[in-house]
């Protein structure tokens, strides 16, 4: 009997003791995938430009979840125009379902040779762009694992985004009151120097006279 007893308490505590472990296991993960997120967050803030958020974003995908991923933006025509990395290596996005993402939101496209899922860059003002992203060794069982994951990355990548074209367009603005100005400033300028002359000549003029 006390054999029995002392072997059910093991079991229990050898049971606690491995569900405790996989759940500070887990903490640790997800402290540290938290620790490498705030991080891109934090390059994010200081972009100047959409290639650099396209490079932090693979970098960080690549270094905490090991997939392949790429961003595919709007152009100048606001269309999806995807831009192959300075390597030339990486995910090649269908267009065809980045449109599909882009229009209707989250979709996966399941017949590539590694599932591809594309996430839809939801901005404050209006839709950016999708981000592509896939997992060679998991699959498509990964990008159901990391689904949320991924969408907290697509939507930073989305506002640091939004703050460039806007930053871009102040300073565009900016530039244009600038040029403004300076007319301005020479028309003013002009004017006087040829007014005090006209005055000179009405002047002589009315002596003629």
């Amino acid at each position: 009997l006390t054999f029995a007893v002392m072997l059910i308490v093991a079991l229990i505590i050898g049971q606690l003791t491995a569900g405790l472990k996989r759940e500070a296991d887990f903490a640790s993960e997800r402290e540290r995938r938290t620790h490498a997120l705030y991080e891109m967050a934090r390059k994010l803030a200081g972009t100047l430009q959409t290639e650099q958020v396209d490079a932090i974003v693979r970098g960080f995908l690549g270094e905490t979840l090991g997939a392949d991923s790429v961003l595919v933006l709007l152009d100048t025509g606001n269309r999806l125009n995807y831009v192959p990395p300075a390597g030339g290596a990486g995910l090649v996005p269908d267009m065809q379902m980045a449109d599909s993402a882009f229009t209707n939101g989250i979709c996966t496209d399941l017949d590539a040779v590694h599932p591809v899922g594309y996430f839809p860059l939801k901005a404050p003002a209006r839709v950016r762009g999708v981000l592509a992203a896939s997992f060679a060794s998991e699959g498509s069982a990964a990008l159901s694992e990391h689904r949320e994951l991924l969408e907290t990355v697509a939507s930073l990548a989305a506002i640091a985004i939004e703050r460039i074209h806007y930053v871009e367009v102040a300073g565009r603005a900016e530039l244009q009151m600038v040029s403004e100005r300076l007319r301005s400033s020479i028309l003013s300028a002009v004017s006087h120097d040829l007014r005090t002359p006209l005055t000179v000549l009405v002047g002589t003029a009315d002596s003629l006279v």
